[in-house]
């Protein structure tokens, strides 16, 4: 029982540190352009991002006002912003809320 809580722990363990888009920073950039919110961090991202990235918006993301998650993640930039606290942001993999810049999966305080 014991060797397979230490399997399961070092399988997560190795997880959380391989999943590249889940470090955790402060917000240093934010802007909304219509119905579009444009955003960055203070670090640089560590992984290769979709193909659909433009290299001058490589350290960007984009969010999508319209959406329920668009709206919800950017009350959490808010409070990040508002209680300088870090953010962890996990990649879609696409740039479906605006052409050339990455989407997020995923928003998330963090401390």
């Amino acid at each position: 029982m014991n060797k397979y809580l230490l399997f399961v722990s070092s399988f997560l363990v190795t997880l959380i540190s391989i999943s590249p888009a889940r470090a955790a920073a402060q917000v240093s950039y934010l802007n909304v352009d219509g119905t579009t919110l444009v955003f960055s961090t203070d670090e640089i991202k560590t992984f290769v991002s979709p193909g659909c990235v433009l290299s001058d918006y490589a350290e960007n993301w984009a969010l999508d006002l319209t959406t329920q998650a668009g709206i919800s993640s950017y009350n959490i930039l808010l409070t990040a912003v508002a209680n300088n606290l870090k953010v962890a942001v996990e990649t879609a993999g696409d740039c479906g809320a605006s052409d050339g810049i990455e989407r997020p999966k995923s928003v998330a305080l963090s401390s």
